[in-house]
């Protein structure tokens, strides 16, 4: 059958070379349409509806979408070279085309009169009774200046509509960008509407960067271990038309490039280029035999190819597995990664056998015997020794696996917003003093409903209000408090009264709804992690049921954003590693029926958990959360770390009907397939290591639990998998084996 498949290939040359075209014009196609989404809460949305319904709040009450903000930081920004700063960055951004809140000007449209900073020169007396006045308010207080007076914010509120194809960010970004602010002070832009732009301006970058380095460092690898120039162009070549056609394919869906597909680009790009080494290797070794460069390919696809079918098959389960998680977007990342990889599969089989037939494959020469394929003392004496101690190294094994499950369980799920953020951007800067200084950007909001009959400012409602911001208060993680009561009140300072009086009407229409029988309690948490706001909003939330069973009619629901992040990224993760697991077992089928024998399949396992088990061990070491980062790349490390595990498992097979004993065939295997093993995980490892320079700290963790996965999956299968083969794999006589036992023979 696989003989005539690849004859088929062979024959039907000018067919294949019609359809590789016109899978690449479409993909040209596509690459055009190919389009970029910033849009952070789509990383946490999932089936569960826990964003859906913050977002539905924001639509009756209004959201910070569209705000930016610029922080200004220095000793006092009352006085001195910080009022002066936040003077001049006011003054420079209320030439724009927003409306600009801050100090200068708290309420622009209502009371454009009114000031809170002190005039240039003021006495000390006048600095620190406005200081006070400042400090009074609670809409200005923790919201446009910190409670040390060291930070001050000045609010942009660009357009609604759309705040991004306006161009009214760029233009917020230039005219900051020119402001140079005095010594000592520093000042810095932030919001959504800059995350986003930022974000857009980083994956495109990392697109280019991923598929420039991911290609140098192959090449480099394979250069290295090829030792000639020929097979590393064959190899780079499939591997990157299996890259274009997978983003081609993108674009001509309608899939757009987010924070978490945006290693697409470099993961199939180094699958091709495993795959491709896998072929040029077994190609070469027939031109050594004296195939000619055609003959020689044949042959590889005869005898690599379904391999190769199998590990791209295996590939594709383990990153399909994602699309059974609740989170739309890492399902669809699944669903377009899955295809890349049976793209890139695609591309190699028909590309490299049409190229090895011309000029490039009768230069590809004779191979040379490397450090594996000779059969040397330095390799074999170990892999004899191996074998020799395959029940002690297996039992060592197993051991090791059990300890790295324990390790293992340490790992707890989380999610961090600016783990998609670019780091050393002026953004997650910005986050980082509004976390320190005003509460954290990320909006949490507690939902208050009565029943009919009752309003906004009936008693019942206002206490039930009260006590809810009083429960925020006690709680040291929260931010400050906002709410129609707080601002309600009023005070005898005259420029308290002035600004709350400017700004009721508005405020109220952002925290009460009488239409809808509902009102709003706003507050905020800083960016530290969903598994650091779990006891806080826990017991808020307890204290939200007492405070509803202590006034009928009123019910209280906690939302916003890291309510919504919280949960969706334990449901997600849970959800994540159920599909894994599901993953795993039907990996595990597949090779035993492939490779006709369960135990096999079996014996597969533990390589292969090993990896993954020490990714999660590592996490736990070193105090680091089960993000949904780690999770993605445990589901891409389990579609490829068990590649190699097929191509050593094929060759013991096939050894084995030809030698007729379990240890010899294990010890072929590893002589004739090690070199490769070898050099498809140090371009593996090559090609992840091109995203530890992405300015992405979610892509940088990726891809560095890829590389410590790669690593340990090479190992487990050139050490533990021989020795569970030799130790447990009793397969039935073959032909040979009789033969050789035969005395007549």
């Amino acid at each position: 059958m696989r003989h005539t498949l690849a004859t088929w290939f062979d024959r039907h040359r000018l067919a294949v070379v019609i359809a590789v075209l016109l899978i690449t014009l479409c993909a040209a196609i596509g690459l055009t349409r190919l389009r970029f989404n910033s849009n952070l809460r789509d990383l946490f949305r999932a089936d569960s509806g826990h964003i859906e319904r913050m977002e539905e709040l924001y639509a009756q009450f209004g959201s910070d979408d569209a705000e930016g903000y610029v922080v200004v930081r220095g000793e006092d920004v009352f006085a001195g070279a910080a009022a002066r700063a936040l003077r001049e960055v006011t003054a420079v951004l209320a030439e724009g085309p927003w409306r600009v809140r801050s100090l200068v000007s708290p309420a622009p449209r209502s009371a454009p009169g009114l000031t809170l900073l002190p005039a240039e020169g003021a006495e000390e007396d006048e600095i620190e009774a406005m200081r006070r006045t400042a400090q009074a308010n609670p809409l200005i207080a923790g919201r446009l200046v910190s409670a040390d007076s060291r930070s001050a914010l000045v609010v942009v509120s660009l357009s609604r509509e759309h705040p991004l194809a306006s161009g009214s960010t760029d233009e917020l970004v230039r005219r900051l960008g020119g402001y140079d602010p005095p010594d000592g002070v520093e000042v810095v832009l932030t919001g959504l509407p800059v995350i986003r732009r930022e974000l857009l301006l980083s994956m495109g970058s990392d697109q280019v960067l991923f598929f420039v380095l991911g290609n140098v460092a192959g090449m480099t690898v394979a250069l290295v271990l090829f030792r000639s120039l020929v097979p590393v162009v064959l190899c780079t070549m499939s591997a990157m038309l299996g890259t274009a056609w997978t983003l081609g394919a993108l674009g001509l869906v309608g899939e757009p490039l987010n924070p978490v597909n945006a290693v697409i680009t470099d993961l199939v790009l180094i699958i091709g280029f495993t795959d491709s080494v896998h072929l040029v290797f077994e190609a070469r070794r027939g031109i050594g035999e004296g195939l000619t460069p055609r003959q020689g390919a044949v042959r590889a696809l005869a005898r690599i190819g379904p391999a190769c079918f199998l590990t791209s098959l295996t590939t594709a389960i383990g990153l399909a597995s994602l699309a059974f998680t609740n989170q739309e977007l890492l399902r669809r990342f699944g669903i377009a990664a899955a295809g890349g990889a049976c793209l890139t599969f695609l591309a190699v089989i028909t590309v490299l056998p049409l190229a090895l037939g011309t000029g490039l494959g009768r230069r590809l020469g004779r191979p040379r015997l490397d450090w594996v394929q000779r059969p040397s003392r330095p390799v074999v004496a170990p892999l004899n020794w191996l074998l020799r101690h395959a029940r002690s190294i297996s039992i060592v094994g197993i051991v090791l696996t059990g300890v790295l499950v324990l390790g293992a369980m340490r790992a707890r799920p989380d999610a961090l917003v600016r783990e998609a953020i670019p780091s050393g951007a002026d953004a997650a800067r910005g986050i980082e003093l509004i976390d320190e200084s005003f509460g954290g950007m990320l909006s949490t909001l507690v939902l208050v409903q009565w029943d009919e009959g009752l309003s906004a400012d009936a008693p019942e409602v206002r206490s039930a209000v009260a006590e809810v911001g009083q429960a925020i208060r006690e709680e040291s993680m929260f931010g400050p408090v906002l709410s129609h009561v707080a601002i309600g009140g009023g005070s005898g300072d005259g420029a308290i009264s002035r600004l709350l009086g400017a700004h009721t009407a508005d405020l109220r229409a952002g925290l009460v709804r009488e239409d809808l029988r509902r009102a709003l309690v706003r507050t905020s948490l800083p960016d530290v992690g969903a598994a650091a706001h779990a006891a806080p909003l826990s017991r808020l939330a307890s204290t939200l049921r007492a405070i509803e069973s202590r006034h009928p009619g009123v019910r209280l629901t906690l939302a916003g954003n890291p309510i919504a992040i919280g949960q969706a990224a334990e449901e997600i993760i849970r959800n994540m590693l159920v599909s894994l697991g599901l993953a795993g077992i039907i990996i595990v089928v597949v090779i035993g029926i492939s490779e006709r024998s369960l135990v096999l399949g079996v014996l597969s396992v533990i390589p292969n958990a090993i990896p993954i088990l020490a990714v999660l061990a590592v996490l736990g070491a070193v105090g680091r959360q089960l993000d949904l980062t780690a999770v993605v790349a445990l589901c891409v490390c389990l579609g490829i770390a068990v590649d190699d595990t097929i191509h050593v498992l094929t060759w013991t097979r096939r050894e084995h009907e030809r030698l007729g004993q379990v240890a010899p065939a294990v010890r072929a295997s590893m002589l004739g397939v090690g070199s490769a093993l070898v050099t498809t995980t140090a371009i593996l490892i090559g090609g992840f290591s091109a995203t530890l320079i992405s300015s992405m700290p979610l892509i940088r963790v990726f891809g560095g639990l890829a590389m410590i996965a790669m690593a340990v999956a090479l190992a487990g299968d050139l050490i533990l998998l021989p020795a569970l083969i030799a130790w447990l794999w009793r397969p039935r006589a073959t032909p040979a084996a009789a033969a050789s036992s035969d005395p007549s023979g």
